[in-house]
């Protein structure tokens, strides 16, 4: 093995700040990414996209019957704000925010259990809610999440907070009645980039792609997710750069993952005309945490995965493979076709994601190298096969699972049969 746990985590430390979408703490993470990819001798690309930003300025939840109490809480970005005064209303529990749940809501603060999705997000609005608390999960901090740019586009904004379980339990039990909701945050069209660099192959037009975003929510480090797996892939890039395979290595780092999937989206747009010649994809997100499990799920045909769990037995990494996806920077390569192995180490570490939690003492050399090792013995011997492995297929579920996911999160229809 070439990879060396060790200089990944010290590529760690060095990203390991916060790096919000459309930030210049993102910004300088991607120019930091492409100097050392330039110190191992490659040329890579900074390649900007536009899409609508947001920083959050103060939340919180003041209950003013039957009992008073300030509840902190944390802005759902790009919701719209509600200016220091708040909105005040009554509160109604909406469960999960299903339609059965929605009548009479017209006017009143709404609490729900559960992200804002796309098509929870449109009924909503369309049910006509003043405003929204989500409730977070047990046990974890507030967590710094932001609706998909397309839900302000198509349905305006409905400003939302989030809070934690346990404040949410209370305002339940003791009855809270009437709160007022405050959300400030600033909203305006921004910038964010791709890092791209190829390790050009010595034979053939074949392209294996290799991605990892570096953006991080809001107030969090987000050493797991995913300064780990962008340290993995410098690690990579480095490895590669000294001997290169037949076929040429697209290593890609996404900007603003967190905030849709946008980087990979803008990828795929600007680079269309090379979309046949990706034959597969690696992904690594969510990576190093010292207590975990190894994970991959293959998006693609059965005969991809059975290979993913032999090459496991074989290194003796426990890595569990499934067919299915992956909510991260493989989807969209997916939907045109593009199958994928989402490596990742979930467990442990991961219960904070998306909080301040999500730390680097989580994190430690041989379990970078762990899930390393493993990307760079299966990358290898794909890139240097005398003949592809494998069909450019993905299996009629991780399709469908596609479509759903599309639909749910990003609010698109789904494609016909005779639609690429």
């Amino acid at each position: 093995m070439r990879f060396d746990g060790e200089r990944a985590y010290q590529r760690l430390q060095e990203l390991n700040f916060v790096r919000p979408s459309g930030s210049a703490e993102e910004a300088r993470a991607a120019e930091m990414i492409a100097t050392q990819l330039r110190s191992y001798g490659l040329n890579p690309t900074i390649e900007p996209f536009p899409l609508w930003v947001y920083q959050e300025k103060h939340a919180e939840v003041k209950v003013l019957a039957p009992y008073q109490e300030v509840v902190e809480a944390s802005v759902v970005g790009l919701t719209g704000s509600t200016g220091p005064d708040g909105i005040t209303g009554e509160l109604v529990f909406v469960e999960s925010g299903e339609e059965d749940f929605l009548n009479g809501i017209a006017g009143k603060i709404v609490l729900t259990y559960g992200f804002l999705r796309v098509k929870k997000y449109e009924r909503l609005v369309k049910a006509k809610a003043k405003a929204v608390i989500c409730i977070g999960e047990p046990g974890k901090d507030l967590m710094h999440l932001c609706i998909r740019e397309t839900c302000l586009k198509r349905f305006g904004e409905l400003p939302a907070v989030g809070i934690r379980y346990e404040d949410a339990l209370k305002l339940l039990k003791a009855k809270a009645k009437e709160v007022s909701v405050i959300c400030e945050q600033e909203q305006h069209e921004g910038e964010s980039r791709n890092v791209v660099v190829d390790i050009p192959g010595t034979t053939g037009e074949e392209i294996v792609a290799l991605c990892a975003h570096y953006d991080t929510v809001p107030y969090t480090t987000g050493s797991t997710d995913n300064t780990g797996g962008s340290a993995t892939l410098l690690e990579l890039a480095r490895i590669f750069a000294k001997q290169p395979p037949k076929r040429t290595l697209r290593f890609i780092w996404c900007g603003s993952e967190e905030v849709g999937l946008v980087g990979s989206i803008n990828y795929l747009k600007q680079h269309e005309d090379q979309i046949e010649r990706i034959k597969l994809l690696v992904n690594i997100d969510v990576a190093g945490g010292i207590i975990g499990r190894n994970v991959c799920i293959v998006t693609g045909a059965e005969s991809l995965r059975a290979y993913a769990a032999a090459l496991s037995k074989e290194l003796g990494c426990g890595m569990n493979t499934e067919l299915g996806i992956s909510s991260s920077d493989s989807l969209p390569f997916g939907d045109k076709g593009i199958p994928s192995l989402n490596i990742a180490r979930y467990g442990g570490a991961t219960t904070y994601l998306h909080t301040c939690d999500d730390a680097i003492e989580h994190i430690d050399a041989p379990h970078l190298a762990m899930l390393g090792e493993y990307a760079e013995v299966f990358i290898e011997r794909i890139a240097n096969a005398q003949v592809f492995p494998f069909e450019k297929e993905i299996s009629d579920q991780c399709r469908q699972d596609i479509a759903k996911y599309n639909e749910e999160s990003q609010g698109m229809k789904p494609k016909k049969k005779d639609e690429k």
